[in-house]
C-alpha cells in the first residue's frame, strides 16, 4: 500500500487525546504548505521528546510515531517507535505497522473508511449533544469500553458511545467498506455482554459496494435464508433490520436536532409456481425511540419482519402440502414439527429465560392436541408432559439462580461499604465513631441473613473478617486496623516481600526516586483492600531504610562534614569534592542523570546539614561572648568558621540566614 493513501486512512491520536487523519495534520500544521507543516511537525514531536510527552501516536496500538521527512528513495511518512511501545506485540499485529503483512487482514480496518467515517463519527458526537433523546455528558467518540468480565480481558472503541435519557446505552459503529466476519461477531458479542446496544449504521452506497458486510448484519449476524424447501427450517431466527445514514436523514437529522436514519428490511412472500421464497427489500425512516430493544440477546430492530418471514415459509409449506394431496404426510410432518420442538427445547433447556418457560408449554401443548386422536397421540402425550415437568424444573433452578446473585451482588456491595467505611475512619475526613460501628454492626446483621440464604464461603469469611475489625475498632479506635477481606493476603504479597526486603536489607543506594514510586503503587493497592496498617509500615520503613543509608554514606564518603563544625575538623578536601558533585551536570535521558541527580540531593541535604551546625557554634558562642562566660574559642578558630560558612554561600550557595550573619560579625568585631 502506497503511503498516500495509508495516511488517507490512518487516524492518529494527538497529546489532547483528539483523532486526526495522517493527511489532515500536516496540513493543517502547515496550512497547505507541506514544508511548513513537515517542519512543524517534527518540531512537535522533538519537543515532546525532550518533555518526556508524546505528541503523536497511533490510535490503533497506541505505539508513539516519528515523522520521517522524504528523501530519494521514499516519501515522507509516519513510523512506528517500537522502542517505545507499551506492548511490542500489539504493534506488531497493528495494520498500520510498516512490517505487517495483514492490512485488511483480521485487523479491524475498513478498507477505504477515511474522511467519511471522520466526519461522520463527529458529526454523530454533534447532533447528539443536542438531540433531547441523549445525555449529553454521557457521549463518547472513540474511548475505550472494557469487558464486565475480569476472565475476559476484552475491550472495544467503538466510533460513539451514548446512552438516552431512558437509561438505554448505545454504540454505533459506522461501516463502509468490508469487515472480517470475525470481527463483526467478536464485537457482537462483546456489547452483547455489557448490555449495550449495537447500532451498525451503514453509508448509503455499502449496500451496492460490500453486500457481504451489508447482508451480515442485515441477517442479524447469521446466514442469509435458504429457499430449498428442505432447508426452510433451518432459516431466520431474528428480525432482519439494517441502519443507513443516507442525505435525506442526515438532512432531518441536521433540521429536527435528533438522529433520523433509513431502516431496510426484507419482505417475504410465497409463490406455488417457483421452488424458493421471494423477497424484496423495503424501506422507512426512524428514530432511537422506534427501536425495539433487547441489548443482551439481539441487535435492535425498528420494523419486525420474523413474523412475516415465518407467514411465507409457512404458506409455502403449506402449498407444497396441499400439492402432494398426501394426508398422511402433512400429519407426518406436523409430528416431525412437535418432535423437534420437544427434541429442540430439552437440548436447550439451560439456556431458556424465565418468562419464556410458560409460553413453551403453552405452545407445545397447542402443537400436541390435534395428535391426540392418533394412535401415536399417547406416546407424544407421555413425552410432552415429561418436558413440561423439566420445564417446570428449570424455572425452579432460574428462581434458585436469581436470588444466589442477588445475594452475591449484595456481598461486593457489603464489601465496597466496609471499604468506604474504613476510608472514612483512617482517612483524611474525620467521621463519628458511634455512627460508623452502627453501620458496621447493621452490614454484619446482612451478612448473617446472605449466609442463611446460600452456601457461600465469601459471606462466612467476610462476616469473619466485619467481626475481628469491629472488635479492634472499639478497643483501639485511633490506630490503623486491617480490614482482612478474603483474598487479600495473595494480592499483597509484593508490599509484603518489599516491606521485608527494607527491614532485613534496606536500601544498596542514594533515593533516586524509584522506590518512591515503587511505594506510591503498593500504598494504592493496599488502601484498595483496606490495609491502612500496611501503608504506614511501608511508609516509615522506606524512611527509616533510607535515612540510615544516607547516615552510612555520610561517614563514608564525607566524614568531616558528616559530623558537624568542630574546631579540630578540616574540611577544604571535603568542600570541594562537594562543590564538584554540584555543578557537575549530566543530560536527562543519560544513564548517570538519575544517580547524579540524587547524588545531589545528598550533597544539598549533607551541606544544610553542616550550615545547621555552624548556625548552632554561631548562637552558642554569642551567648558565650556577650555575658563574658568561659569556653570561647579561639580567634583562629572563629575565623576558620566565618571562611566555611563564606565558603559555603560563595560556592555553594548555601548562605547563613541573615540573623546568624549579624551574629557572626559581631562576635568576630568582639574579638
Amino acid at each position: 500500500m502506497d503511503t498516500d493513501y495509508r495516511h488517507s486512512i490512518w487516524e492518529l491520536e494527538l497529546e489532547d487525546k483528539s483523532t486526526v487523519l495522517a493527511c489532515d495534520l500536516i496540513e493543517c500544521l502547515g496550512s497547505g504548505d507541506d514544508d511548513i507543516g513537515q517542519a512543524l511537525l517534527k518540531r512537535h514531536i522533538a519537543l515532546g521528546e525532550i518533555d518526556d510527552k508524546i505528541y503523536v501516536r497511533c490510535s490503533e496500538c497506541g505505539c508513539p510515531l516519528v515523522y520521517v521527512a522524504r528523501n530519494a528513495v521514499q516519501s515522507a511518512h509516519f513510523r512506528h517507535q517500537v522502542s517505545k511501545a507499551n506492548s511490542i506485540e500489539q504493534v506488531k499485529k497493528c495494520s498500520f505497522y510498516t512490517q505487517s503483512h495483514q492490512f485488511f487482514g483480521a485487523a479491524s480496518i475498513y478498507h477505504g473508511e477515511g474522511k467519511w467515517h471522520m466526519e461522520h463519527k463527529y458529526w454523530l458526537a454533534q447532533l447528539l449533544e443536542l438531540s433531547s433523546q441523549v445525555v449529553s455528558d454521557s457521549i463518547q467518540v472513540e474511548k475505550y469500553l472494557f469487558d464486565k468480565d475480569p476472565e475476559k480481558n476484552a475491550r472495544r472503541r467503538p466510533d460513539v458511545y451514548f446512552e438516552t435519557v431512558s437509561g438505554d446505552c448505545f454504540a454505533i459503529e459506522l461501516t463502509r467498506w468490508w469487515m472480517d466476519p470475525r470481527v463483526v461477531i467478536e464485537r457482537e458479542r462483546f456489547f452483547r455482554r455489557q448490555g449495550i446496544n449495537l447500532l451498525w449504521l451503514f453509508s448509503p452506497t455499502c449496500a451496492e459496494h460490500n453486500s457481504a458486510t451489508f447482508n451480515l448484519v442485515l441477517y442479524s449476524g447469521g446466514n442469509e435464508p435458504s429457499y430449498k424447501p428442505d432447508l426452510t427450517e433451518a432459516g431466520l431466527s431474528g428480525h432482519c433490520n439494517a441502519f443507513v445514514l443516507t442525505d435525506d436523514t442526515k438532512n432531518r437529522s441536521n433540521t429536527e436536532q435528533k438522529l433520523w436514519f433509513e431502516v431496510q428490511f426484507p419482505v417475504f412472500s410465497a409463490h406455488t409456481d417457483i421452488q424458493y421464497l421471494s423477497k424484496t427489500i423495503h424501506s422507512t425512516i426512524a428514530t432511537l425511540t422506534d427501536l425495539n430493544l433487547d441489548p443482551k440477546n439481539r441487535l435492535p430492530y425498528a420494523v419486525p419482519t420474523l413474523d412475516n418471514y415465518r407467514q411465507a415459509r409457512d404458506d409455502y409449506l403449506q402449498k407444497v402440502e396441499e400439492d402432494t394431496q398426501n394426508k398422511r404426510d402433512k400429519l407426518a410432518r406436523r409430528v416431525r414439527k412437535v418432535r423437534t420442538m420437544q427434541s429442540e427445547l430439552k437440548a436447550g433447556l439451560a439456556t431458556l429465560h424465565y418468562h419464556d418457560i410458560y409460553d413453551h408449554i403453552r405452545v407445545l401443548n397447542e402443537l400436541t392436541r390435534p395428535l391426540l386422536v392418533h394412535s401415536f397421540g399417547g406416546y407424544l402425550q407421555k413425552r410432552t408432559e415429561q418436558l413440561i415437568a423439566l420445564l417446570r424444573a428449570q424455572k425452579q433452578k432460574l428462581e434458585e439462580a436469581s436470588q444466589k446473585r442477588q445475594a452475591l451482588s449484595q456481598l461486593e456491595q457489603i464489601e465496597n461499604s466496609m471499604l468506604l467505611s474504613q476510608q472514612r475512619l483512617h482517612g483524611a475526613f474525620s467521621t463519628n465513631l458511634n455512627t460508623e460501628l452502627k453501620e458496621l454492626e447493621r452490614m454484619l446483621e446482612q451478612l448473617e441473613e446472605i449466609k442463611n440464604t446460600i452456601d457461600n464461603d465469601k459471606a462466612e469469611q467476610l462476616a469473619d473478617a466485619l467481626l475481628v475489625y469491629i472488635q479492634e475498632l472499639k478497643t483501639n479506635p485511633d490506630r490503623p486496623i486491617p480490614l482482612n477481606l478474603p483474598g487479600t493476603q495473595e494480592q499483597l504479597a509484593e508490599c509484603y516481600k518489599f516491606l521485608q526486603e527494607l527491614n532485613e536489607t534496606g536500601v544498596t543506594e542514594l533515593p533516586t526516586g524509584h522506590n518512591n514510586i515503587k511505594l506510591a503503587r503498593l500504598e494504592r493497592k493496599c488502601l484498595e483492600l483496606g490495609r491502612y496498617d500496611l501503608v504506614q509500615q511501608l511508609s516509615t520503613a522506606l524512611t527509616d531504610a533510607e535515612r540510615q543509608f544516607k547516615a552510612r554514606y555520610a561517614e563514608e564518603n564525607f566524614p568531616a562534614l558528616s559530623k558537624g563544625w568542630c574546631a579540630h575538623g578540616q574540611y577544604r578536601d571535603e568542600l570541594m569534592k562537594a562543590k564538584s558533585i554540584l555543578t557537575t551536570e549530566y543530560r536527562r535521558g543519560h544513564k548517570q542523570f538519575a544517580k547524579h541527580e540524587a547524588l545531589q540531593r545528598f550533597i544539598r541535604w549533607l551541606l544544610n546539614d553542616f550550615r545547621d551546625s555552624i548556625e548552632e557554634i554561631i548562637e552558642s558562642q554569642y551567648t558565650v561572648v556577650l555575658k563574658h562566660f568561659s569556653g570561647a574559642i579561639e580567634k583562629v578558630d572563629l575565623q576558620k568558621l566565618a571562611n566555611c560558612a563564606g565558603y559555603l554561600e560563595q560556592q555553594l550557595r548555601i548562605p547563613l540566614d541573615d540573623e546568624h550573619k549579624r551574629l557572626l560579625i559581631e562576635i568576630l568585631q568582639s574579638k
